[in-house]
């Protein structure tokens, strides 16, 4: 089964995101800060979900270094969701998903970003 890591410090948005990962035949692990999830981050996860504003104390761009300097996540990739219109600078994620959206395209960069890490595996 693959394992996919949610970030959402809201309980209802992240109780539908979970519902749909488990719907895509995902086992889901939900934190509601990155700060709390990096206590995941030995753990290899075939997709990690995240949201750019939290209440915790790691930034995304420290939580995303810190990840990729694991062995388990090097390579995972990464989607963030926000509600700026506008990010300060560029993440290094697979995409990038501006509250609202439409949950297809959700699903979509999964299957997409899940598709271009096994591609880069290939070639590795």
């Amino acid at each position: 089964m693959r394992q996919a890591l949610l970030i959402e410090d809201n309980g209802l948005f992240q109780s539908a995101l979970r519902q749909l990962l488990e719907s895509m035949g995902f086992s889901t692990v939900c934190a509601f800060s990155r700060s709390e999830a990096l206590q995941y981050a030995e753990i290899p996860f075939d997709i990690i979900i995240f949201d750019y504003v939290d209440p915790g104390d790691v930034s995304p761009y420290q939580f995303i270094r810190r990840l990729q300097s694991t062995e388990a996540n090097q390579h995972t990739p990464l989607i963030a969701m926000t509600g700026y219109s506008v990010l300060s600078k560029p993440l290094p994620v697979s995409a990038v998903l501006h509250k609202p959206f439409d949950i297809r395209v959700l699903e979509g960069h999964i299957w997409r970003a899940i598709r271009g890490a096994k591609s880069n595996d290939l070639l590795a």
